[in-house]
């Protein structure tokens, strides 16, 4: 007997690919589900008060090729939202039905902050030539955070990824 838009063993073996990795697993489930632990990153900005002068010097040139980027991040954030909503994977299907929702405040949320964090980076390079320090923090706050949204991306690719090599009927 076939579930609908896939196979009983299709399932089996997608649930067990789901739970491998005990405790990681767990984790990686519970940030997946809380969009704005991503904020965790610009935890990172703290270093720029312990950076010696010499580095301070260069936050103008940091800050722009951190723009740069952090744009590169977009791209591959509007890219992974692109698979999620066009896979004709049977559980990617499921998914999109059940949890059409939270995919999509999830997907507001990844493109939204990195696109915020390339701003912020940008304001980054204005900032340099008065407080280099500050520069630094905005930067490496602003890289912080899209890099954590961008492995949520990450996440998800690799879920539509591991979908879509799980082939009906097999």
């Amino acid at each position: 007997m076939s579930a609908p838009g896939g196979t009983i063993e299709s399932e089996r073996r997608l649930r067990s690919l789901r739970h491998r990795g005990g405790g990681r697993r767990k984790a990686k489930a519970w940030w997946l589900n809380h969009n704005t632990m991503d904020l965790a990153g610009a935890l990172i900005a703290l270093a720029a008060f312990r950076l010696p002068e010499a580095v301070l010097e260069q936050a103008g040139p940091f800050a722009s090729a951190a723009s740069a980027v952090i744009a590169i991040m977009a791209a591959l954030g509007t890219f992974g939202c692109g698979m999620i909503y066009q896979s004709s994977a049977p559980v990617i299907r499921r998914a999109r039905g059940r949890f059409g929702r939270q995919i999509q405040r999830a997907w507001i949320w990844v493109i939204s902050i990195v696109l915020l964090g390339a701003m912020v980076s940008l304001g980054g390079v204005a900032v340099a030539s008065l407080n280099p320090t500050l520069a630094w923090a905005l930067t490496l706050g602003a890289l912080g955070v899209a890099s954590l949204a961008t492995w949520r991306v990450v996440a998800y690719i690799q879920f539509v990824l591991t979908a879509e090599a799980i082939k009906p009927g097999e």
